[in-house]
């Protein structure tokens, strides 16, 4: 007992002992599986297999190729099957009768390889000319009918593909008598399911070649036949065929022969086939005549919703999917009411598996049971989104999202036949919904369908405002991916259309989605995204005012240029930042992002930055005058000729020949000289090789150009032209831009009055009342004798009459005023002849001032009426004598 503990102790520390030498010999193996020198095989292939593969290089292009075909491997055979066209165009003759042959016998045993190699050149052949269809029938037609079953799937079905493609190049009594009784072979119920599959497919394009007589008789029976099939496949296969046996019969026979059979198979009991039913009928609907479509096709077509809507389901996407096309095609035979059922289809499918009903099932609209109104749109949508079907299981939630993206799909279609003024009352609930879907490929399809919608509803494209920033503002990047590239078109559309209409969305709004989803893009990996979202940007002035371009993007471009990583969007958002530049309507504005360019780039450490900023320079000559550019950034970037980094001088050297085409001698003499002086200065000191090709490329093409010399007889060519059409549209910019401003200026002040301008305007008013109340006191009195005039000289060539002597006649004084307009219109003041008595101050300081209210006495009366008398009489005179002045 007492050597027991040492015992294990001896046992445990040998256990110890395996387990690491155990663990030394595992790491050594590890070591010696990682080393460098390794065995390896002196040789791909064996000696023997190196003999199998040689072929004399004496043997000619048939020779060989029956060589191949006889005692080659696999990869030979595919090499001699991808050049059976060129065999046949070098020696038909000898490749027909010894090479085509061996072709045949190796596709018994040949590999998928050889066998697609060996369809697509056949059906080459054929297509080229090479054989005639009678040589292809005879000698290629019976490998290609012997492989089209072939228990390879993708093998079968590039034969058959190729059998298709023959059938549509032979004559039909060729195909008559050499595929015809061939398909009628394989399509017996005896036969296998692939068998009768691939005679559904021979017939439909057998149908394309015959009259319909033949059809009738030939090819309808059997057509009969596998529609009644007792395999689901074959039914649903020989259905999508029914449109081309109906385009080969006609409308007579297509209503009485093909339309029963479809209808019977729109209501079987597979679903696979009344989706085929369904695709068929949407096709064939164009062979149909009016009257057959309202009465026959458009109660299918709503019996199909109806099913589809009350569970099933797997008719469900193709339903969606077909929507769009079925609605336009039955556009003409619908009444009214059956308009406003589809569109109410549409609306639940729209929401199926993603929204709550009301209470009745509809989602309203007038004219429909459960009406919805325009304000209640968005009400729910958010909790509705939550709630799915009872019981769904993952399969059927990708169905209903699969039919919901469907309709998103046709959205355009749907909005066109709805017509624009209906929109509001019949699918903007269903676009809403559809807008804030749970599903991420709903949204993303509804944004990439926003243009067309946005066009169609041009005069009420406000309805749509919320939706568009809502999809600005989502949080998954397949949406913004989807709406990027028709952004610029549909806020252009949205901002011009709404602003006639004073229903354009705040700009603050629009601002912050779009910084939000800059933002985004930014944040993520995705830089392509990045970059056609930056990119995009550029199309804001026209929905935009420079005052919100300058201080809300402005500043998110140079961020980009300056932080950014990858080169792609840092080029996006220079040249974006071009365009704002261009657009901009105020000139120290304009000249703050130049100079602001100019110091963050053309000065910037990294030489990353300098090219960018030469790269800026080319952006800005496709957009802006000669004399803009000459003045802001021609200096500046020739001063990069002396930079230390070769790749900037070698990026300055292409565009020295542009910067050589703005000069215009002689108010550039001195660019002029700052370019020479730079081109001598690479060419003497440049020691980088390929900064010095670069420079003597640039000296070439500097050579080809000369510089315009600007006179009066010097014909303007067309780049001149644009160059003053650039220059007056700057200059356009700026003045439209004053006048605004002054205009808002001039409004501003005049609805802002002073408080003393009040004052006054009141003072006056009260004067005016005061003299109403005395002129109306002193007409109760009896009138005084009226002083008589003093008659005014007499004129030359003039009248006797004169202007006092006709109102003292003529005019009855009331108050010391004449009632009778005067004959002769107010004059203006002669400055170096003032007129008397102009000062309406001195007379009331002239008047005697009555009170209103008091009692006069009889003297102070009358000379308040004389004074006002003698007073009219001199201003009457004082005016003809004005007059009549020669």
């Amino acid at each position: 007992m007492k050597d027991l503990p040492r015992l294990v102790e001896k046992n445990t520390f040998t256990d110890m002992d395996l387990s690491a030498m155990n663990l030394m010999a595992q790491i050594e193996e590890d070591l010696q599986e990682f080393g460098i020198e390794k065995n390896v095989r002196p040789c791909l292939k064996t000696p023997e297999e190196i003999e199998r593969l040689t072929v004399d290089e004496g043997l000619s292009d048939i020779e060989r190729a029956v060589h191949l075909l006889s005692s080659g491997q696999d990869v030979q055979w595919i090499s001699v099957a991808c050049s059976l066209p060129e065999l046949l165009q070098r020696s038909p003759a000898e490749a027909l009768r010894r090479v085509l042959p061996k072709v045949r016998e190796v596709l018994h045993v040949a590999g998928p390889e050889t066998q697609l190699a060996s369809a697509e050149s056949f059906l080459a052949s054929l297509r080229g000319g090479l054989v005639t269809p009678a040589v292809f029938a005879q000698g290629f037609l019976p490998a290609v009918l012997m492989n089209v079953e072939h228990r390879d799937p993708a093998v079968a079905n590039a034969w058959l593909q190729t059998l298709l493609s023959a059938i549509e190049i032979m004559p039909k009594d060729l195909v008559k008598r050499e595929v015809l009784g061939i398909a009628t072979a394989k399509g017996q119920l005896s036969q296998a399911v692939p068998s009768r599959i691939v005679c559904c497919k021979i017939l439909g394009k057998i149908a394309t070649k015959f009259d319909a007589y033949t059809i009738g008789k030939e090819v309808l029976p059997l057509v009969r036949a596998l529609c009644q099939d007792v395999e689901l496949e074959v039914r649903a296969t020989m259905c999508r065929q029914l449109e081309s046996v109906a385009r080969g019969l006609g409308l007579e026979q297509t209503r009485v022969a093909v339309l029963p059979e479809l209808l019977e198979l729109a209501a079987d009991e597979e679903g696979g086939v009344r989706t085929a039913a369904l695709e068929t009928l949407t096709n064939a609907i164009a062979m149909l005549d009016s009257a057959t479509c309202r009465h026959t096709v458009v109660p299918l077509v709503e019996g199909f919703c109806e099913r589809a809507l009350a569970g099933d389901e797997n008719s469900m996407p193709s339903l969606a999917l077909n929507f769009g096309r079925l609605c336009h095609s039955l556009s003409a035979t619908l009444s009214e009411e059956q308009r406003w059922s589809l569109l109410e289809h549409y609306c639940r499918l729209s929401r199926a598996g993603a929204a709550v009903e009301n209470g009745n099932g509809h989602s309203g609209g007038p004219g429909m049971e459960g009406p919805r109104r325009d304000a209640d749109v968005h009400v729910g949508v958010a909790q509705q989104q939550q709630q799915l079907a009872p019981g769904a299981s993952g399969e059927r939630s990708a169905r209903q999202a699969e039919c919901r993206r469907h309709c998103a799909y046709n959205l355009p279609a749907m909005v066109q036949f709805a017509q624009p003024e209906n929109f509001s009352s019949r699918l903007r609930a269903a676009f809403a919904a559809m807008c804030h879907d749970r599903d991420a490929g709903v949204r993303a399809t509804v944004a990439s369908s926003l243009l067309e919608v946005a066009k169609l509803l041009a005069p009420k494209v406000h309805l749509i405002h919320k939706e568009l920033l809502s999809l600005l503002q989502d949080e998954s990047l397949q949406v913004l991916d989807a709406l990027v590239d028709n952004l610029t078109e549909v806020l252009l559309l949205v901002r011009r259309t709404s602003s006639h209409d004073n229903k354009a969305p705040p700009a603050s709004e629009l601002i912050a989605a779009l910084l939000a989803a800059e933002a985004r893009a930014g944040a993520s990996l995705k830089w392509r995204l990045h970059e056609r979202l930056v990119a995009s940007l550029a199309g804001l002035p026209a929905v935009l005012s420079s005052d919100q371009l300058y201080y809300k993007f402005v500043p998110v471009a140079f961020r980009i240029i300056d932080t950014h990583r990858v080169l792609p969007v840092q080029q996006a958002a220079v040249r974006t930042l071009c365009t704002l530049i261009r657009h901009n309507r105020r000139h120290e504005q304009r000249q703050e992002m130049c100079d602001k360019l100019v110091a963050q780039l053309c000065r910037a450490r990294s030489f990353r930055h300098r090219v960018l900023f030469l790269d800026a320079c080319g952006y800005l000559m496709e957009h802006f005058s000669r004399a803009f550019l000459k003045r802001a950034f021609f200096t500046h970037a020739m001063a990069l000729a002396c930079d230390p980094v070769a790749n900037v001088r070698m990026r300055l050297c292409s565009l020295l020949p542009r910067l050589k085409a703005l000069l215009r001698l002689p108010g550039d003499h001195d660019l002029q000289q700052q370019l020479e002086a730079a081109i001598r200065r690479s060419l003497s000191q440049e020691r980088d090789a390929d900064a010095l090709a670069a420079v003597r490329k640039a000296v070439l093409a500097l050579d080809r150009i000369e510089v315009a010399v600007d006179s009066l007889h010097r014909k303007p060519c067309e780049e001149d032209l644009i160059d003053e059409q650039r220059e007056q549209d700057e200059n356009l910019l700026m003045e439209e831009q004053r006048e605004r401003e002054k205009q808002h200026a001039d409004s501003k002040c005049s609805q802002q009055k002073p408080k003393g301008d009040k004052k006054k305007g009141a003072a006056q008013e009260a004067r005016k009342i005061g003299k109403l109340s005395r002129s109306n006191s002193l007409s109760m009195q009896p009138p005084a004798q009226p002083v008589a005039p003093t008659p005014a000289p007499p004129v030359k060539g003039s009248r006797k009459s004169s202007v006092g002597s006709i109102g003292s006649a003529h005019s009855p004084v009331i108050g010391g005023r004449s009632q009778v307009p005067s004959l002769f219109p107010p004059l203006t003041e002669n400055p170096g002849r003032p007129r008397s008595n102009s000062n309406p101050a001195a007379n009331r300081s002239q008047a005697k001032p009555v009170t209103v209210g008091t009692t006069p006495s009889q003297s102070e009366k009358r000379a308040v009426v004389r004074d006002a008398n003698q007073r009219k009489v001199t201003e009457k005179s004082s005016t003809a004598t004005k007059k009549v002045k020669p």
